[in-house]
């Protein structure tokens, strides 16, 4: 259990990082359903590292909102969802078109997303109950 001192911080950090989980949503959700795409003159390789890095962020905070499984789970099923729909949605617009690597890219973002956001989550609870009982 944490401390007094710090169970005070606990309720507006977790709201802080749902905020902040929201607003990479909203950001990817922004770029991936403008008209057109970005004008950066960038590669097909380039393209899907900036899908992998969106969807890094966007798993990588779950893994500090939900210490439960099940809660954290269904957070990446819904940002993979997320991912999909962007995708589907895409092809039905005439200056856009989906990717099947897209949506690799998306999958591999969220994987290592979580992984490290769970090691990151782990070496913080760890470090909280090292300096509590010390």
């Amino acid at each position: 259990m944490y401390s007094q001192k710090l169970q005070k911080y606990r309720k507006p950090l977790k709201l802080a990082l749902i905020i902040a989980w929201f607003m990479t949503i909203i950001t990817s959700l922004w770029f991936g359903l403008k008209p057109t795409p970005l004008s950066l003159n960038i590669s097909p390789s380039e393209d899907k590292w900036m899908h992998l890095c969106a969807f890094v962020s966007m798993a990588f905070l779950p893994a500090l909102i939900f210490a439960n499984v099940r809660p954290f789970i269904g957070a990446l099923v819904f940002v993979f969802m997320i991912g999909v729909s962007i995708e589907i949605l895409q092809g039905l617009m005439p200056t856009r078109s989906e990717q099947i690597t897209d949506i690799a890219a998306n999958a591999g973002g969220i994987v290592i997303g979580a992984l490290i956001g769970k090691i990151f989550a782990n070496i913080c609870r760890s470090y909280l109950y090292k300096n509590e009982s010390g």
